[in-house]
């Protein structure tokens, strides 16, 4: 997995896989017949997830990690895993930890984000997709239309413009206008 690089455009997708990765190297370790190995892999899991946290706690990167939702949340998912003692009678207990981490997060991130590739033009305040499309209309996936139709936060995410909150309006089926 790879080092953390703490950025204020970080997205929602790449947090959720990060997420992800973390949980399901738990379960390959988990699967381990040989517990002695199991138990150092899951050390280095344990260091890997601690060297994110400690890089987001540093003064630096606190404006970041205050203004960024993805940074905030991945954060608070780390501040939810617990240890117990460091040995092969508690590894289950351990690796269960980021389950339990990941299904905090999972709840408690109430938002769907809509991924487009484009630019802004940030002289118009007009977000310019990369594929051809009317600049303001998306059609929504099915997870992000649901989410929607719960009353959860979108989000707009794209390269070289922050993740920010959009109201959207329906014009047509599942097209929606993003108001910015």
């Amino acid at each position: 997995m790879e080092k953390l690089i703490i950025r204020a455009d970080v997205t929602w997708q790449e947090i959720d896989e990060r997420v992800d990765d973390i949980s399901k190297r738990a379960h390959e370790i988990n699967q381990m017949s040989d517990r002695q190995k199991a138990l150092k892999e899951f050390r280095e899991l344990r260091d890997y997830v601690e060297s994110d946290m400690h890089e987001l706690k540093l003064s630096r990167n606190s404006e970041v990690l205050d203004n960024c939702a993805p940074l905030h949340y991945y954060h608070l998912y780390g501040t939810h895993i617990h240890f117990e003692k460091f040995d092969t009678e508690h590894l289950v207990w351990n690796l269960d930890e980021f389950d339990q981490a990941k299904k905090w997060y999972e709840a408690s991130v109430s938002r769907a984000y809509i991924l487009i590739e484009g630019i802004p033009d940030y002289d118009s305040t007009v977000f310019i997709p990369t594929k051809p499309m009317n600049p303001y209309t998306v059609d929504l996936s099915p997870t992000a239309f649901k989410a929607y139709s719960n009353g959860k936060h979108i989000q707009l995410q794209a390269h070289g413009l922050a993740t920010q909150n959009v109201r959207l309006e329906e014009t047509y089926g599942q097209l929606f206008e993003i108001v910015l």
